[in-house]
């Protein structure tokens, strides 16, 4: 005969490919905040939605600890997507303008600046055809006279700190989510266990 709580033990057991999966979302999030392109930022917040959409599906098709892990990281997860755009965004007449950051996002340009602070690179034009758009003078050298032969060099960033920060509010909310799933299963499976321990108890 198996113990009243072993079955609420293996819900919690993690199949190889929900392994696997976990595994591939860290691996895809660890590169694109190596390199946090504009195509990066767009693929990881497809999958964030696709993930949540799954989510969706699991709530209204699957039953029990499919349906409760649904739950949990639906709601948590658009928890904090919802609080991230209420928080640094003010509704206003005109439209909405930027208000206050979350400490995530100020986490997210922290880890921004320790991690890609030397990402620049070199861009060099010649000395009339530069007229600043937002690039950073670095050096000139300035073979001939300006406007005529010579060269100037400015350095820009490699990448952008919006892309770095959509990648990490997308990362975050997936893993509250998780998070949020997990609780779920374990609050069923608690609830589950008081059901079985009233039913023994009844005569």
């Amino acid at each position: 005969m198996s113990r009243p709580g072993s079955q609420s033990t293996r819900r919690f057991q993690f199949t190889l490919a929900t392994l696997l999966a976990a595994m591939a979302w860290v691996a895809i999030s660890c590169v694109a905040l190596r390199a946090p392109t504009v195509l990066w930022s767009g693929i990881v917040f497809c999958m964030t939605l696709i993930l949540l959409a799954m989510a969706l599906l699991a709530i209204i098709y699957r039953r029990r600890r499919f349906r409760a892990f649904g739950v949990g990281f639906v709601v948590v997860g658009l928890a904090y997507a919802v609080c991230l755009f209420l928080s640094e965004h003010n509704f206003t007449a005109t439209g909405l303008s930027p208000q206050s950051e979350i400490p995530t996002t100020r986490l997210a340009r922290w880890l921004f600046e320790k991690l890609h602070s030397q990402s620049v690179q070199t861009v060099t034009v010649p000395a009339g055809s530069f007229g600043g758009g937002g690039m950073v003078p670095m050096t000139g050298t300035m073979p001939g006279m300006p406007g005529v032969g010579g060269t100037v060099s400015y350095s820009q960033m490699l990448y952008d700190s919006t892309n770095f920060t959509a990648i990490v509010h997308c990362t975050l909310a997936l893993l509250l989510g998780v998070i949020g799933g997990i609780m779920a299963q374990f609050h069923l499976a608690a609830d589950r266990l008081e059901s079985e321990q009233v039913t023994r108890d009844t005569p």
